[in-house]
């Protein structure tokens, strides 16, 4: 157990930190005052590998994220998120902020996760029918430097297929993008046809759909 404003001062207390891994649960937290998410990325000026899990989103406040905020994890070359939720109000915010915070970013590695109160695709498939989210906020990204995108727990959904496309059309040095199903496309899907057609940055980027 651990409050957020402590855990910040121990990052604070290693300014030359290059790779860190944080997988924590709100559970985890003491209090229910919580540090706002940038105050985290400011402490680590130096990293380059960050691994950290998506329930970070709940034990840091993200209210009220600026849309331009100034660049601050530029050495950051590697980021690993496991258990993201798209379909989480919190998780998606906290990615695309991690993402243009990063100018450098070379490879994008995520563990998505079926939403909560969802256990199978159908029921995760029905909860985002009932309230959809667009990427179109998102949209003047631009990972000048992202080379290779991995996602693995890939649903067949609108919501995971935006999100590549967007990824293919902001990357002009992606050079790879392997997306993994884990068994859950549905039989039939045209995810791997509708990729391989949808407009991309770079021209050398290979689609492999498992």
């Amino acid at each position: 157990m651990i409050s957020s404003k402590t855990l910040l001062h121990l990052v604070s207390r290693c300014p030359l930190l290059k790779s860190f891994t944080l997988v924590i649960d709100e559970d985890d937290m003491l209090g229910n005052d919580r540090s706002s998410i940038i105050d985290l990325i400011e402490c680590m000026p130096v990293i380059e590998r960050l691994f950290i899990d998506g329930f970070l989103s709940h034990c840091f406040s993200i209210d009220s994220l600026p849309q331009e905020h100034p660049v601050s994890l530029v050495h950051l070359k590697y980021l690993h998120i496991e258990n993201m939720c798209f379909l989480d109000s919190r998780e998606l915010p906290l990615l695309f902020l991690l993402i243009r915070c990063s100018p450098n970013l070379e490879k994008l590695f995520l563990i998505l996760d079926l939403p909560e109160g969802a256990t199978t695709y159908p029921a995760a498939l029905e909860i985002y029918e009932k309230d959809p989210i667009t990427l179109k906020k998102y949209s003047k990204i631009w990972l000048k430097n992202l080379k290779k995108l991995t996602i693995c727990q890939f649903l067949d959904t609108k919501l995971h297929l935006e999100f590549v496309q967007l990824i293919l059309a902001k990357s002009p040095m992606l050079s790879k993008v392997k997306i993994w199903s884990g068994g859950k496309m549905v039989p039939g899907s045209n995810t791997r046809r509708i990729l391989q057609h949808s407009p991309r940055a770079s021209g050398a980027a290979k689609i492999l759909v498992d």
